[in-house]
């Protein structure tokens, strides 16, 4: 995983870091399609959880059994301070689709997260104005710690891991103006970028 500028997210990750971890919270990543949240989501997992114990789920399928399984089941990983990254990560891709009777099981649920374990929510911006909207989220978003991502700045940014990407495959036979304004085309998705690479459309 890359995580492509959000230099400000960065920041407060490595602090976190340094300050108490990754467990043991609920983390809300919230920003636009393509711009990385996922890639922060698998970050922040992966030094809590092998791959094995992190599970992905969408919000509209998050359900009262699950959270009570995960809930029950909480304390049968190890600590984050034993040998290994021994805990357990649930993913809730999509989260504006969490229904309102999930929310306020989860209210309960984040009030005991172990320290080796985290909860990682993401959304896009529109989906949460969405949640906000119809759910009263305020409670629930209060126990996360969120990471905001920014549209600010990463034209060039995306252009340059770009190019580079089309270089590595043999795509690449255009100036990096080019790739500046193929990003900007894609309003910064850098995931539909690569998907235009791949068509072949920065070849000469």
């Amino acid at each position: 995983c890359e995580l492509i500028g959000q230099e400000r997210v960065k920041r407060v990750v490595d602090h976190l870091r340094g300050h108490g971890g990754f467990g043991g919270r609920a983390w809300w990543i919230n920003g636009k399609s393509g711009q990385g949240k996922s890639t922060i989501a698998w970050l922040i997992a992966r030094e809590i959880a092998d791959d094995l114990s992190i599970m992905e789920i969408t919000g509209c399928k998050l359900s009262v059994d699950f959270l009570s399984d995960v809930q029950r089941t909480r304390y049968q990983y190890g600590s984050l301070f034993g040998k290994g990254r021994t805990g357990r990560v649930v993913i809730v891709n999509e989260a504006h689709g969490i229904s309102a009777r999930c929310m306020q099981v989860l209210l309960d649920v984040l009030e005991d997260v172990p320290e080796h374990m985290a909860w990682i929510f993401t959304t896009t911006m529109d989906g949460q104005l969405s949640l906000i909207d119809n759910i009263d989220c305020k409670p629930f978003l209060s126990r996360c710690t969120k990471l905001e991502l920014t549209s600010q700045g990463l034209a060039k940014a995306f252009a340059e891991r770009a190019q580079a990407i089309a270089a590595a495959e043999g795509l690449d036979g255009k100036p990096m103006a080019a790739y500046v304004r193929l990003v900007n085309d894609c309003n910064g998705n850098m995931r539909d970028a690569l998907s235009r690479i791949e068509a072949l459309e920065m070849l000469a």
